[in-house]
């Protein structure tokens, strides 16, 4: 199995520095080497995370665009509620005003 074949981008890691470990180890007392082992891992991973960057950018963005949409459907709605009850305010004034008109009438 590749270590990179997991879905799970922490396992992706975890499973690289497990198996860059041994191979450090082995050359532990030459430090260049040791070092060099360990570039080459952190490399590998490094490219691995290149070539899955537009991957996820996508699905980031995929997400962000159906949350964009719904904001927008959310905004419209609630103009539309706020449109409507601008509209029912004015009528009901004007019944409050109408009805306070005739009880005005009665009594002259």
């Amino acid at each position: 199995m590749n270590v990179f074949e997991s879905n799970d981008p922490e396992e992706e890691v975890r499973s690289s520095f497990s198996a860059v470990a041994p191979r450090v180890e082995s050359v532990r007392s030459n430090l260049a080497q040791a070092a060099a082992e360990v570039r080459r891992g952190t490399e590998q991973l490094m490219a691995r995370a290149r070539q899955q960057l537009p991957l996820a950018a996508e699905r980031v963005q995929e997400g962000a665009t159906t949350a964009a949409w719904v904001t927008f459907f959310a905004m419209v709605i609630s103009l539309i509620a706020i449109g409507g009850a601008m509209v029912g305010r004015r009528q009901a004034a004007r019944r409050v005003l109408q009805e306070d008109t005739r009880r005005t009438s009665v009594y002259r």
